[in-house]
């Protein structure tokens, strides 16, 4: 075979890959998608709403970890056993701490009992561990891999709540968290087997560079806990003004916009370890590949969440099995959302590798602040109904992320400009 026929071209692996990531974050979300649905079929609008609230508590202490380590691993070099070593201890630390919390604090608010509880604390922990494999593939770039990680582990609930429904004729939030657990214990395994050999190397706990990771991963961590405890505190918000029925509405409509959101995330995953690799190029023209992104990324939303509006007679019930019905305002907040999301996630990424930390940081706790004030407004001040709470969330991240691509990239192009110059002079 010629070699030119063995070489794949930097286009064709690009194109390769981003479908990959595109594909693992679907097959992660499938799984998070059927559960959901699952859910709301077998528990109501109020069992839905309980699930969600369980379910974004693991969502926000992932981004928490996923920030913390993940980003920490893709960017820095993981092949030093120092900063290895420190990773391995902070993704073990922080993942039991968070497992801790979550049982606490699932008992304590009196959502569940204090064996789902438990359990939940469990599965939030193993969901952790189970994401910095993820994490760790991505950013060996075996996007393909996920795919398989992912289905595996889906099929593993599924087998749990079958055999749960055949021997107790019903579904509770109990049997849902043990097919959770069950999910990511096996996806787990299945993500070790699949790393490659390098990948799979345990460092010895000691000497650990923990003092380097903490610098990089604090801000990353911070970065991206806002954006999940912006949906945290929102749920929350909604529970507290319209009760958990309602609620769970609002997240029905949310889990029929998964689609446009899973695209969204399924490229920017890509992103992040793209931008990493290719430090050498000018601002100028990452930023440029940024704004294409980001519009590529707008059209395709906009796209699909039209089509959303358009099918939901059709497909709306089965999300809700005909027990409750999905606002058609609320699906178009949350593509609104989604359409906001996709058009500054690529500025955010490039930024992730490029600027300080710490101002990246503040824009994204300004753009969190002002979707949860936004949030606020509507419900508690103009008192509208739920489904306005996703244009509310729209608007703040708008806001923030247009401000990282114009206060915190077109800065560095510029600096680099001016230093070009000085440096031909």
């Amino acid at each position: 075979m010629p070699a030119q026929a063995r070489r794949r071209s930097p286009v064709s692996l690009m194109r390769s890959r981003g479908a990959g990531a595109i594909a693992g974050q679907l097959s992660q979300a499938l799984a998070s998608f059927l559960l959901q649905i699952i859910a709301a079929r077998s528990l109501g609008a109020s069992g839905l709403g309980v699930f969600a609230l369980l379910y974004s508590a693991i969502i926000l202490g992932t981004g928490i970890v996923s920030g913390f380590v993940g980003d920490s691993l893709t960017v820095l070099d993981r092949g030093d056993r120092r900063i290895r070593a420190a990773l391995q201890n902070w993704c073990l630390l922080l993942s039991a701490c968070a497992g801790l919390l979550g049982a606490i604090g699932a008992a304590a608010s009196g959502l569940v009992g204090w064996v789902p509880a438990v359990i939940f604390g469990l599965a939030a922990c193993v969901f952790m561990l189970e994401d910095t494999l993820r994490r760790l593939l991505m950013a060996s770039m075996k996007f393909w891999a996920l795919p398989a990680v992912d289905i595996t582990g889906l099929v593993a609930a599924l087998v749990v709540l079958v055999l749960a429904r055949l021997l107790t004729g019903g579904l509770s939030i109990t049997y849902l968290l043990i097919g959770l657990l069950a999910a990511q214990v096996v996806s787990s395994v299945v993500a070790v087997l699949m790393l490659p050999g390098q990948e799979r190397r345990v460092a010895s706990p000691r000497p650990a560079e923990m003092v380097a990771v903490l610098r990089y991963g604090q801000w990353r961590s911070g970065h991206r806990a806002v954006r999940s405890l912006v949906l945290t505190v929102t749920r929350s918000l909604v529970t507290v003004a319209v009760g958990t029925a309602l609620y769970g509405q609002l997240e029905a409509a949310r889990i029929y916009m998964a689609p446009a959101l899973l695209m969204v995330t399924g490229l920017t995953s890509y992103l992040l370890p793209m931008y990493a690799a290719r430090r050498k190029r000018s601002v100028r023209q990452s930023i440029g590949q940024a704004d294409l992104f980001a519009g590529v990324l707008l059209a395709g939303t906009l796209l699909v969440g039209a089509v959303a509006v358009v099918l939901i007679p059709r497909f709306g019930p089965l999300v809700t099995g005909h027990h409750f019905h999905i606002e058609t305002l609320a699906v178009v907040g949350w593509a609104a959302y989604a359409a906001a999301t996709a058009t500054v996630m690529p500025y955010g990424s490039l930024a992730a590798v490029r600027a300080a930390q710490s101002r990246l940081f503040a824009f994204r706790l300004l753009d969190s602040t002002l979707s949860v004030v936004f949030a606020a407004l509507l419900i508690f001040v103009l008192q509208t109904s739920a489904s306005w709470v996703p244009f509310g969330l729209a608007a703040g991240t708008m806001i923030g992320g247009l401000l990282v691509r114009w206060a915190v990239l077109v800065p560095l192009r510029r600096t680099e400009t001016s230093g070009v110059h000085a440096a031909a002079t």
